[in-house]
């Protein structure tokens, strides 16, 4: 063992903040998903190599979940650093203009060519069946999970996930759906959480309606399945 590693120390969950975030977290929350999100899933390396691009079209979409206030941060109580955050969209079944900020629509991302076939994706994965799939009204869509490598190890996702959960019940959500590419995320989302899959989608294997085309066909093992997994919201997860 070397010293840096004895010398590291043990963090502990009650050591950190969890709080729902605000327009006054969103630079500080496009800082954390540029450094440690953006240019980490190789399925958008496929589409774009441009690292400004992906950071430019992460910071918008950052953004626009905050503003919605319905995501949820993770800071240290010593520094009051941000280290973490669960960025989502509520969606409602009769609500077009949400659900276009859902979908991430073309029209929304028309600056973005590379994204174009994600947002096919995206909308073709969920459908607009979700709804009646689930049996839900009012959905959390969890779009984004990121924390700080530094701050792993010690349930951070899953204390994120649970408190993400809470604050979708507090706003009357029926359910909470998430988008996992992460082979980790999925077995908490399945393990802890007893989460329900809806779908799971081979991205080497998924044919573009619109072009014909395998936009995703170079993506490499394990971020190569995308599932969907969903849960109802009930008062035992507060």
């Amino acid at each position: 063992m070397s010293s840096k590693t004895r010398n590291k120390p043990k963090r502990r969950i009650t050591d950190y903040n969890f709080e729902r975030l605000t327009s006054k977290h969103i630079e500080d929350a496009k800082n954390l998903v540029a450094a440690h999100f953006s240019t980490f899933a190789n399925y958008r390396t496929t589409l774009t190599s441009s690292t400004a691009d992906m950071i430019q079209f992460d910071a918008y979409r950052t953004e626009n979940m905050i503003r919605q206030n319905c995501s949820t941060g993770v800071f240290e109580k010593c520094s009051g650093k941000m280290v973490g955050v669960a960025l989502g969209i509520i969606v409602e079944k009769n609500n077009t203009e949400l659900q276009k900020l859902q979908w991430y629509s073309i029209e929304a991302s028309s600056k973005e060519l590379w994204w174009h076939s994600i947002a096919r994706f995206m909308k073709s994965l969920h459908g607009d069946d979700i709804f009646e799939a689930i049996g839900a009204n009012r959905i959390l869509f969890q779009h984004i999970i990121v924390i700080d490598p530094d701050h792993i190890g010690i349930n951070m996702a899953y204390a994120l996930l649970k408190r993400s959960f809470g604050v979708a019940k507090m706003l009357n959500c029926e359910a909470g759906v998430g988008l996992l590419t992460s082979p980790v995320t999925l077995r908490i989302a399945k393990n802890k959480f007893k989460m329900s899959v809806l779908k799971t989608v081979d991205l080497t294997k998924y044919i573009d309606k619109e072009t014909g085309d395998s936009p995703f066909a170079k993506a490499t093992p394990p971020h190569h399945l995308f599932t969907l997994a969903y849960i109802k919201l009930r008062a035992s997860l507060l």
